[in-house]
């Protein structure tokens, strides 16, 4: 217990959540899992929380995703029921087609074997949703910014615009979440994680230079190593 709690903490991008909330499916699905199923202590924000769930008429990302894989297996398996379904079709599915695709090409299938593979899929995500997202909000700790750090944000942007790095306002918000988790709570090794890697990674120095954040951390450094 004691080595668990020498662990950085870690603080999640939205991108994290929503791969955890989509498991097994998603694209960033692996990397998600592992970190929700390690032992490092997660946090993430009110602003991040928004992205992911929304509030009142704004569902939230993984909401709209989900209904988007759903609607995808449902074309698919109305393809196959007409009779219409080609392996050429899986580009026009932004969310199932590269999963389906390495699907036929590993496991080849027949129709019957696919139709209940996607049957499956499914009823995972209609009967599952609610079952995971309440373990992510019992997993992550919420942390609420109440300053605003107007200092800060300006230098940011200046580096930013500077270095010719796309800006996205959002994610200075997000950042900024984190640097005041590390300050009201004297963290001095918080890693944030995300797989944005054009925002994010790309401005990964000056991130950790403007702010208390330790270290960025890409995603795809927490996929199971083979």
């Amino acid at each position: 217990m004691e080595s668990e709690n020498l662990l950085p903490p870690l603080f999640l991008d939205s991108n994290v959540i929503v791969g955890h909330q989509l498991s097994p499916y998603h694209r960033i699905s692996e990397p998600s899992d592992n970190i929700f199923q390690g032992k490092h202590p997660l946090w993430w924000s009110d602003k991040v929380r928004f992205e992911c769930y929304g509030h009142g008429k704004y569902h939230g990302v993984c909401h709209t995703q989900c209904r988007a894989f759903i609607r995808e297996i449902l074309r698919i398996k109305y393809a196959i029921d007409k009779q219409t379904f080609s392996k050429e079709q899986l580009k026009q599915y932004k969310y199932l087609g590269k999963i389906v695709e390495k699907l036929l090409t590993e496991q080849n299938p027949t129709e019957e074997q696919l139709l209940i593979w996607l049957d499956l899929s499914l009823q995972s995500y209609r009967n599952n949703y609610n079952i995971k997202k309440a373990y992510i909000l019992q997993r992550l700790t919420l942390h609420t910014r109440e300053t605003d750090y107007p200092a800060i944000t300006n230098r940011i942007k200046d580096l930013i615009s500077e270095a010719h790095i796309e800006r996205d306002d959002s994610d200075i918000e997000i950042w900024l979440d984190a640097h005041d988790l590390a300050v009201t709570r004297d963290i001095k090794d918080l890693i944030f994680v995300s797989d944005n890697s054009t925002h994010v990674t790309k401005a990964a120095h000056i991130i950790c230079d403007c702010t208390k954040i330790n270290k960025i951390q890409e995603l795809k450094n927490y996929c199971t190593q083979h």
